[in-house]
């Protein structure tokens, strides 16, 4: 048994070269893996910033026909009190109904459009994770094929 010992770090050596190749390859696979899943999340993330920009443009609408309706409805009152609609009151009255409405239409659309950059931006973050991710991936298997030929170099080195 002798020539076991003296075989056994040669053995030892061209054993974990192959274990370090697939130890590679799994940690490309695993990065290759989250890539995918963060590209994915950046697709969701620009419909999310489309969505948002169509949910605020809805609302404005609505909003828009909910001042319309109510200055329809001063009016009338003002009317219906025997208020001079050409007067400087009932002016001022139209005048700061039609503002608030335009104002909290306004408001409709900044907030989506808030949201939307917000969502680019984490559609942004995603895309950047899955670059990296895939660099670092294969950053990695390199190093593990790197140390394992290493190991098996050293494994035959003469020992001086």
């Amino acid at each position: 048994m002798p020539w076991f010992a003296a075989a056994a770090p040669y053995i030892a050596g061209g054993l974990s070269a192959p274990g370090k190749m697939s130890q590679a390859q799994g940690t490309q696979a695993s990065a290759a893996a989250e890539a995918q899943a963060n590209l994915y999340n950046a697709s969701i993330e620009r419909q999310n910033a489309q969505i948002a920009i169509d949910q605020g443009n809805v609302q404005a609408g609505i909003d828009a026909q909910t001042a319309e309706r109510a200055s329809g409805a001063t009016r009338a009152a003002l009317g219906a009190s025997g208020v001079d609609a050409g007067s400087g009151t009932s002016l001022a009255v139209m005048s700061d109904v039609a503002t608030q409405g335009e104002l909290q239409r306004q408001l409709d659309l900044y907030r989506a459009n808030l949201s939307a950059v917000a969502a680019q931006q984490r559609a942004g973050f995603d895309t950047y994770a899955a670059q990296t991710g895939i660099q670092a991936g294969q950053t990695q298997s390199a190093a593990q094929l790197f140390t394992g030929a290493s190991r098996l170099a050293g494994t035959f080195a003469p020992s001086f």
